[in-house]
This record gives C-alpha cells, sequence and structure tokens, in this order.
C-alpha cells in the first residue's frame, strides 16, 4: 500500500467501520415531500373564469363595505407612519 492512497484509505475505513451501524430512517418520505410541493403549488379551483368571478366578489365586497367605513383622518395616517418600522417591508411575515 505505498503507492495507492485510495486503496489504503478504503482499508482504514473498513477496519474502523462499526459491525453495527444504526442506520436513520427518515420520518417523511420523498413521496410525501413531492406531493405536499404539488398541492402548494396548484389552485385549488381550476375551472374556467374562477380568478375572474373571484376578482369580481372582492370589488363588490369593497364597494360595499366603502360605504360602512370612515375615511382615515391625516391623523391617523401620520401616526400609523410613524409606528412603522424603518428598513421593514410592508406585509405579512
Amino acid at each position: 500500500m505505498t503507492h495507492n492512497s485510495k486503496k489504503a484509505w478504503a482499508t482504514i475505513k473498513r477496519l474502523n467501520s462499526e459491525k453495527n451501524a444504526q442506520t436513520r430512517v427518515a420520518a417523511v418520505t420523498p413521496n410525501q415531500v413531492a406531493n405536499q410541493l404539488l398541492q402548494n403549488g396548484k389552485p385549488a379551483n381550476k375551472e374556467k373564469g374562477h380568478k375572474k368571478r373571484l376578482k369580481g366578489e372582492m370589488e363588490q365586497a369593497m364597494r360595499d363595505s366603502s360605504d360602512q367605513f370612515e375615511k382615515f383622518t391625516p391623523d391617523e395616517l401620520n401616526t400609523a407612519i410613524m409606528l412603522m418600522k424603518t428598513g421593514k417591508a410592508a406585509g405579512l411575515e
């Protein structure tokens, strides 16, 4: 084994390895991961015009609710802006 380090390291590894090596079994299979990814990527409803109908329903709800709420005052807007953290993006985290 003077000139073949690959053979030497293989022998050392074989001699040092345990006879009853424990193997880990994953709690989640690759098929379960793939299935979840597919479910997350697919829209819930594929019927034609579904998005357009939802958009129309949302617009109607916004029109109906705009009469129920008062407009924001400049003081409320200024207070909300002052409470915002700098360097943070708007939206959910």
